[in-house]
């Protein structure tokens, strides 16, 4: 069965599959890449270019200029609003707020960490995009776009806890895990209390005098 098999070297086969290549339409434009270039309807082989009347299969180039114009536009805004409905939406950042750049995964482990250290937004400039600079350490401030960028926690915006409101929530704490007081025992406890005492006696002693 492998002797029915023609077996060719790669640059033997590069022409036949460039020439295959040019002459097949496009999809986005809908021609043959050959026929935008040579303003021919059909392409051919050089070797048989002698063979064929190209006077009367000649085409109307502006006519398949704008069809192509007009198929290349619409793929556009299709590939357009596909790129749009899977991209995330924009997140504004302004002047003075923290933000964590994202690491280059390309040199990264998975345990290696996904954000940098945190930059401050120090000015806003066209097409979504941020100038940086670093809050800790020297450097040069960075061009940085949108996606690249996720907000940082904001310095003074955390609920602050004293020490003393601590230190009554523990006691609060502790007191309900202990249970009730004494002092907030029913009434009725001591009476039984009381009742218990006199039925089960103090034990005998060496103190008491016998009679």
């Amino acid at each position: 069965m492998t002797g029915l098999y023609e077996t060719l070297t790669w640059p033997d086969m590069l022409d036949g599959l460039q020439l295959a290549f040019n002459c097949t339409p496009q999809s986005t434009t809908g021609v043959a890449p050959l026929s935008l270039i040579n303003r021919r309807q059909h392409c051919v082989p050089p070797e048989l270019n002698n063979l064929v009347n190209f006077q009367e299969e000649t085409i109307n180039v502006e006519q398949l200029f704008l069809q192509v114009q007009r198929r290349m536009l619409t793929a556009a805004e299709r590939e357009k609003l596909k790129f749009d409905r899977n991209k995330a939406r924009i997140q504004p950042f302004r002047k003075g707020d923290y933000v964590l750049i994202k690491n280059n995964l390309r040199n990264q482990t998975s345990l290696d960490l996904k954000f940098s250290d945190p930059y401050e937004v120090c000015g806003v400039l066209e097409n979504d995009r941020y100038m940086v600079k670093k809050v800790v350490g020297r450097g040069r401030p960075r061009k940085v776009s949108h996606d690249q960028l996720r907000l940082a926690p904001q310095p003074g915006l955390q609920a602050t806890v004293s020490a003393e409101n601590n230190t009554n929530n523990t006691a609060t704490n502790i007191s309900t895990e202990a249970g009730p007081s004494e002092s907030n025992l029913p009434e009725s406890q001591p009476s039984e209390l009381a009742e218990k005492n006199s039925i089960d006696p103090q034990p005998f002693t060496t103190n008491h005098v016998m009679e």
